[in-house]
């Protein structure tokens, strides 16, 4: 009916222009579904059937195929990675991980910085390749987040002067404080060995209007000794189930909530208390909900005792108290091993690195998972990014 309805207002209107761009409309659309069916056909045909494909199949193997060409492309044309060190407030940002198949897409740190690398290095986000230490939520800031990417040339000053250029286009919330170029297998998050959160809690009758925005007010004094007897059971090898909101991203869910936390200490301020919290890795939210749990300890509202039962198992989690605003979140420290920075050394080890790295974590080098932890991962696999 379109054709006729083309045909029609052609002849009425003589030799136009929509009659001759129908035929070349249909013809482009034809040999797309023509290509995307052949791709399909050949990827079929390696794993020994080729069936026929519906309409349906057809739209998902173009959209497909149009997104493993880039790639593919891109993998070549990484040679330079570097890294990067954010600092950012994170109350106007989405978190840090780009808001992907969201139709407004939302403000976030990854976003912003890609906008900015891509001005700079003239690389397409494909071939940067952006990937951070911590996906840090809505509202969580942090003055210690490292970023790789990559570049197709080797930038001026082995990056230094990239500093200046993403401090000028970067809106005031989000600075760079330091540039280095890195080996091949650096990874932001799965190099790190230690990944160190502060939480900061205010006390007292008055709120500091200065602070509302980077921590929680609480009108009642916290007990040291209950906040600090319950960090110390935090402390060693658990099973953090408790402690783990779900994430609905299943690219992005954690294989075992099984976490290792090095240091979880209460210490006093002149504002009130900051909770300071050291692992490998941390499962999604835990340490906001950890910090829940602690704040209902230091006000008597439950004992020390109900952080071992929330470990053990014994209290559901549907029982376990909510997890602390996001505000009072600060991704703080970020510790690697040295070698991690020396392009010699890793040019000489090659996939070894990856081997010293887990043994440093404390990781069988023969356990394998695929771990995409979003307060960061514990046990993942090692591989070039």
């Amino acid at each position: 009916r379109d054709s006729a309805a083309v045909e029609d207002k052609g002849a009425a209107g003589g030799a136009s222009g929509g009659l001759r761009a129908w035929p070349l409309r249909n013809a482009t659309m034809v040999a797309r579904v023509a290509m995307a069916r052949r791709v399909a056909l050949r990827a079929r045909s390696r794993q020994g059937t080729a069936p026929q494909l519906s309409r349906a199949s057809h739209c998902r193997a173009t959209a497909s195929a149009a997104e493993e060409r880039p790639l593919d492309e891109a993998n070549w044309r990484r040679k330079h990675k570097y890294a990067v060190k954010l600092a950012y407030d994170g109350g106007n940002f989405a978190g840090f991980q780009l808001q992907a198949g969201v139709v407004s897409p939302r403000r976030t740190v990854q976003g912003e910085l890609e906008r900015c690398l891509t001005q700079l290095t003239g690389a397409e986000r494909a071939v940067l390749g952006v990937g951070g230490v911590g996906r840090t939520d809505k509202g969580v800031h942090a003055c210690a987040q490292w970023v790789h990417f990559w570049a197709e040339a080797p930038l001026r000053a082995g990056g230094r002067k990239l500093m200046g250029g993403l401090n000028g286009l970067m809106d005031a919330d989000v600075r760079c404080h330091d540039v280095k170029e890195v080996p091949p297998q650096f990874h932001a998050r799965r190099s790190a060995l230690q990944k160190e959160y502060r939480y900061y809690i205010d006390t007292g009758p008055h709120l500091d209007p200065l602070r509302r925005h980077t921590a929680l007010h609480l009108h009642q004094h916290l007990d040291m000794g209950a906040l600090s007897e319950a960090c110390a059971r935090f402390e060693g090898m658990h099973d953090f189930s408790a402690f783990a909101n779900s994430i609905r991203d299943r690219s992005a869910r954690q294989t075992t909530k099984v976490r290792t936390i090095a240091q979880c200490t209460a210490e006093p301020t002149e504002s009130g208390v900051v909770i300071v919290v050291r692992s490998p890795g941390f499962l999604y939210r835990q340490v906001r909900n950890m910090v829940g749990t602690l704040v209902r300890c230091g006000s008597g509202k439950v004992g020390p005792e109900e952080v071992t039962r929330l470990l053990e198992g014994q209290v559901p989690r549907s029982r376990a108290p909510k997890a602390a605003p996001a505000h009072g979140l600060v991704l703080h420290d970020v510790t690697y091993p040295s070698f991690v920075w020396d392009m010699d050394y890793c040019a000489k080890r090659g996939d070894d690195v990856y081997r010293e790295i887990l043994e440093l974590k404390g990781i069988d080098v023969s356990f394998e998972s695929d771990s995409n932890d979003s307060e960061v991962g514990q046990g993942a696999t090692l591989r070039p990014v």
